[in-house]
């Protein structure tokens, strides 16, 4: 993948309009909001690494009990998302090489961000797939998520639908 490719994906799924985008090549920067969530993706071509966040909430209104869920689900529930601290705020964010990642394993990564971001305080979840324990809150999301195995159409569905509806 490479920033052009970013920037056809938003336009090829009609989300052209709800997104900002800055260039000082090799990084790309593009900004949109999902829900309540600041949404920032940022490049860095020439290292190979790409990034999506999403801030949740200011970091210092955070219990240690939504810490320990955080980082639990870090293990077991947020999928290729994580929890995160940045700059003050709680975020979730999905990092991968980039040139490696594909258009489906990015519009995967988005999807798992949003999903943290929007289960922070009761599930903890990127998706419907947990791994080992999920003692406290970091529990299934009950179904309101697609499936794994209804593949990456549903997803791009739900992704697209939670970016426009604003």
């Amino acid at each position: 993948m490479n920033n052009n490719d970013i920037t056809n994906w938003f336009a090829d799924n009609g989300l052209s309009s709800e997104v900002q985008s800055e260039f000082a090549p090799p990084s790309g920067h593009w900004h949109l909001n999902v829900g309540s969530f600041p949404v920032r993706i940022q490049t860095q071509e020439s290292a190979n690494r790409m990034r999506i966040v999403a801030y949740i909430a200011e970091a210092e209104k955070m219990d240690i009990e939504d810490f320990a869920c955080m980082m639990e689900a870090n293990s077991h529930s947020a999928l290729d998302a994580r929890y995160a601290i940045d700059s003050g705020y709680i975020v979730s964010l999905f990092l991968h090489p980039f040139k490696e990642l594909d258009a489906t394993q990015f519009m995967l990564g988005f999807y798992q961000v949003i999903s943290c971001a929007e289960s922070f305080g009761t599930d903890y979840t990127g998706g419907t797939l947990i791994y080992g324990s999920t003692s406290g809150n970091a529990a299934s999301n009950g179904g309101s998520a697609p499936s794994m195995e209804q593949g990456a159409d549903s997803f791009l569905q739900a992704l697209t639908a939670k970016i426009l509806s604003q």
